[in-house]
């Protein structure tokens, strides 16, 4: 029986070193210290007692992370306003990037296929298969569907996007055109235009 709680005693104090090693090698030695007191106790009783209260100890010591503090909410996407002309000349350094383009031209081309036309010197065309909001996809799909129809008002819009990537082609033989491929186009409420007061 001697043999037994003496066992679980090596087995109870080696299992308190490990976890008072993982808070660091200053907390350590004090905690040493103190098993060191408890295995020098006759009485099993007591001996037990003392190694039970100086693991609550290091337990209780023990700084926990709240869920806060390790589950922080991402950071919103910052966009870059650019100007057609950029895309045009620089594709590379807009891929992956958030970009947010003025007064485009959207056109609902077909079943999940829409398409906005930058108003520049040089032809860029951004395409998704989603619009957002539902309620901008709509008046696109009512008011944009024909081409006569994407110089309107109700079609000339400001959008959000991350570019998958952007080629290039050709839209005849004088005139090029980028092509940005995203996943979604976010359509944004029409910026407020202050008007001077008459005198």
């Amino acid at each position: 029986m001697r043999q037994k709680s003496t066992y679980f005693f090596i087995t109870f104090w080696l299992y308190t070193i490990s976890s008072c090693a993982i808070s660091g090698a200053q907390e350590v030695k004090p905690d040493i210290e103190k098993l060191m007191a408890c295995s020098a106790l006759a009485d099993d009783t007591a001996r037990r007692r003392c190694f039970e209260d100086n693991n609550a100890e290091s337990t209780t010591d023990t700084a926990t992370a709240t869920t806060s503090e390790i589950i922080k909410p991402a950071d919103p996407l910052e966009y870059q306003i650019v100007d057609p002309d950029d895309i045009m000349v620089s594709p590379g350094k807009f891929r992956g990037k958030p970009l947010e383009l003025k007064s485009v031209q959207c056109f609902y081309a077909d079943k999940d296929e829409y398409r906005c036309l930058a108003n520049s010197s040089s032809v860029v065309m951004v395409t998704a298969p989603e619009i957002t909001p539902t309620e901008a996809k709509a008046t696109l799909e009512n008011a944009c569907g024909q081409i006569k129809k994407i110089t309107s008002k109700e079609c000339r819009r400001r959008i959000r996007f991350t570019a998958q990537y952007i080629e290039e082609d050709e839209v005849n033989a004088m005139v090029k055109r980028s092509v940005v491929v995203t996943k979604k186009i976010e359509i944004l409420p029409p910026e407020a235009t202050s008007r001077k007061k008459r005198r």
